[in-house]
């Protein structure tokens, strides 16, 4: 089998047509992709998901690895009941509006071979994404009057013509990323995955730089993807943007250096007509689930009501809270972390984002 190219993408691929290839993300254990066929009777939505347990028992024939987990997206009409055999497997549902109001966003999700996290940890993540969620003020308008108190610029950056001066900046780019990760993260963390994500032309990428000296506090990136789906039979296009691979050192959090980088993300994706922003939260890091409630989006839930949660979804690491943590120090899982999944429609960011 042909070996996927590795990208620092966090979105995935869609399907059909089923590129086993591309669906296949080796890294991190799992079968992960878009469906980009709306989902319009029960047995549709079943017939896709059985699809998926075959390729991953195939894959595991070929011992490609234990593919202990399959995680997929789905645009479901919201007047259809989820499958009985399905509903503990929705992680998020999130309800879609304007041209899309008919339709949620389903995540579904199901882990093998052990990849357990421990309930009690859950739990607790659970309840500290509920509060954050609860209790967090929207303060993306103003994020901005902090980065004027200091010495400190945001950027958007865009790849120097220049390749010695791009790779240098790259660099650093990582450097940074390695300085917030220390360890493991979703994509193999080296000097291309970095200018592959700086260079791709659907990422904006935003950085807090000192104005004197332009060393790099923290980054962010907007992932944008303009979906070709089809729509109870209707080609269209639905957009949307994940707010992710943000990276601040140690030395420089909790300064809102990330708040007013996620603020300003938000405010170029709503001019560029994005219909989803979406974030998946590290459920160990409150910081990152805060700045995910502050700047707009709020948690999604799960089929029963509960904080959405995509169970030991991917290789992550930096800062926590160690009461949140259920990581794995060593084994087969390890490194693999519970995310939460924070969302905004336009709609809802226009009436935030917008002055009246």
């Amino acid at each position: 089998m042909a070996e996927p190219e590795i990208q620092a993408s966090s979105i995935g691929n869609t399907f059909p047509p089923i590129k086993i290839e591309n669906l296949h993300d080796k890294g991190n254990d799992r079968i992960k992709g878009f469906y980009t066929k709306s989902i319009e009777e029960e047995d549709q939505l079943l017939g896709v998901f059985s699809e998926l347990l075959r390729i991953r028992e195939g894959l595991r024939i070929l011992k490609e690895g234990a593919i202990s987990r399959i995680t997929a997206r789905f645009l479901v009409n919201k007047n259809i009941d989820i499958p009985e055999e399905l509903r503990n497997d929705v992680e998020a549902q999130i309800s879609l509006d304007n041209e899309f109001s008919d339709y949620n966003l389903l995540y579904l999700g199901r882990n093998f071979e052990g990849r357990v996290a421990r309930e009690e940890v859950t739990e607790r993540q659970r309840a500290k994404a509920k509060e954050i969620d609860q209790r967090t003020a929207f303060s993306g308008r103003s994020s901005l009057d902090l980065i004027r108190r200091e010495n400190v610029v945001i950027r958007t950056i865009k790849p120097s013509p220049n390749g010695r001066a791009f790779e240098s900046f790259a660099r650093e780019v990582l450097d940074m990323y390695q300085k917030s990760f220390f360890g493991d993260y979703a994509f193999p963390m080296t000097l291309e995955s970095v200018m592959s994500l700086l260079r791709r032309d659907t990422n904006i990428v935003k950085v807090v730089q000192d104005r004197k000296t332009g060393k790099l506090h923290s980054i962010g990136v907007g992932e944008t993807i303009a979906l070709p789906v089809q729509i109870n039979g209707s080609q269209t296009v639905f957009n949307m943007a994940e707010i992710s691979d943000a990276a601040t050192p140690k030395e420089y959090e909790g300064r809102g250096y990330y708040s007013a980088i996620a603020a300003e993300l938000t405010r170029e994706l709503l001019k560029a007509g994005i219909n989803l922003v979406y974030g998946e939260a590290r459920a160990a890091s409150p910081a990152v689930m805060t700045v995910c409630k502050k700047t707009g989006r709020r948690v999604a839930r799960d089929y029963n009501g509960r904080t959405a949660i995509l169970h030991k979804h991917c290789i992550i690491s930096g800062a926590k809270d160690e009461r949140l943590d259920d990581s794995e120090q060593n084994g087969r899982y390890k490194g693999l972390e519970n995310l939460t999944v924070w969302y905004a429609t336009r709609t809802q960011l226009m009436d935030l984002y917008v002055p009246k």
